[in-house]
This record gives C-alpha cells, structure tokens and sequence, in this order.
C-alpha cells in the first residue's frame, strides 16, 4: 500500500492583540490594536469578529514578502454594555498554511450606580437628628453625600445626619462603582424645624385631653355595664 506523504501546514501567523484586554472598560467605544507577524508570503488576510458575528476583513494583500510584520488600530462598532469575545484570524490562499489565531474576552460597563433613598423625603422634621437609609443597585468603591451643596462627606453605608442646623437643606448621596462610573441619587428638599416652647405646652395640652376624655368615656361605660346588670335584676 502506497502512502502519500501528509503536507505539513505551517502556522501562517502569530498574532498579538494589545486592545482591547482582558479587563473592563467605561466607554462603548474601543479600538481593536493588533500585530500579526506572517511567516509566509502570498495572498495576507486578516479578520476579526465579535460575539460569533460575521467575520469583518481588515488586512488584505498579495504580495510576496516574507516574514512580514503588520500592526494596525481598528475602530470597533459601538458595543453594549456586558461581556464580549472578540477573535481575530490570519489566513492565507487556501493550502498555503494553518489559520493564526488570538482572542480576548473583556467587558463593557458604562451604567452608573443607582442609588434610592429609603428614609429622608422632601418634608419637615422636627429633629436635627435625622437617620439617612438608602440603597445601591451594584458593589461599590466609594460612596459619600453633599449637604447643602458643601463638599463630600465619605461614609460606609446607612448613617445619621446629626447636629442639623434648623432650616431649609439638600442632600445627593453619590456612589461609585468599581470601574468608576459615578452615579448620583435624586436631590431631596427637606427642613427642620423644632417645636417652640408654647408648641410643647399646646401639644402637651391637646394630649391630656385626649386622656381625660379617653377615661371620662371608659367611666360612663362602666357605669352604664353596671346599670344594665341592675335593671336584669
């Protein structure tokens, strides 16, 4: 039995790809930057593809150099924001040697955080002591507040506004997240207002007489449980 001898395909290139890395980026615009060193001569292509998409050509030439080195930026389509694999391939004519390959996987976070507050609303306290509960939507690598538009207070989570000065003020309450998007919550209008002294005195008032008419009615129903049970009698 004859054997024919098997043709040895050389790899056609080695390819390295500088950006994007394996890491996560702020912004849904990137650049592809690569070099593909060929190791062989005739027809040179070079294609890359996103997320299993259709191959898109960005190197394409007959020639008959060797060892030719090629480096070039590629200004990527918009990407959305989440986890991407981005493939780049170098061929040559059919036959002449094994495909070069590189990939990278890599993520695009362009949101900011979301912050709700859960406690302070848009009213009157009578307290200069007011507690700030709030949520975040995503980890985080920083967060603070502005109050009455003063420079950041840094905190680690719920806290308490204390020593409020009475009056009229704003809080935001900012977040970063890790990759440094910056988000910022609604800003809420709110006062403080403690009670006067003839305040007290009036509420002290209306209080009482919420007791005394509480229990003038609990005696006339007992006198009147009694008087029923007399008359069965």
């Amino acid at each position: 039995m004859l054997v024919l001898p098997t043709r040895i395909l050389f790899p056609a290139a080695e390819i390295s790809i500088t950006s994007p890395a394996n890491t996560t980026y702020t912004s849904n615009l990137l650049v592809l930057n690569y070099t593909v060193y060929f190791t062989l001569s005739e027809n040179k292509k070079v294609v890359y593809s996103i997320d299993g998409s259709d191959n898109i050509t960005i190197f394409n030439r007959h020639g008959s150099q060797f060892y030719e080195t090629i480096s070039d930026i590629v200004v990527l389509p918009e990407l959305s924001d989440g986890l991407h694999h981005l493939a780049v391939h170098a061929v040559y004519a059919e036959g002449e040697g094994a495909p070069g390959f590189a990939e990278v996987y890599f993520t695009v976070d362009t949101a900011p955080p979301r912050i709700s507050l859960l406690s302070i609303e848009n009213k009157t306290y009578s307290s200069t002591d007011i507690q700030l509960d709030f949520t975040v939507n995503e980890q985080t690598s920083q967060i603070s507040y502005s109050l009455d538009n003063k420079e950041n207070v840094a905190i680690y989570g719920n806290t308490t506004l204390s020593g409020l000065a009475e009056g009229s003020h704003r809080l935001v309450v900012y977040a970063n997240d890790t990759v440094g998007n910056v988000g910022f919550s609604e800003t809420v209008h709110f006062a403080v207002a403690q009670a006067t002294e003839f305040q007290i005195r009036v509420e002290l008032f209306q209080l009482t007489l919420v007791i005394i008419v509480a229990l003038v009615m609990v005696v006339v129903a007992t006198f009147m449980y009694f008087k029923k049970r007399k008359h069965k009698r």
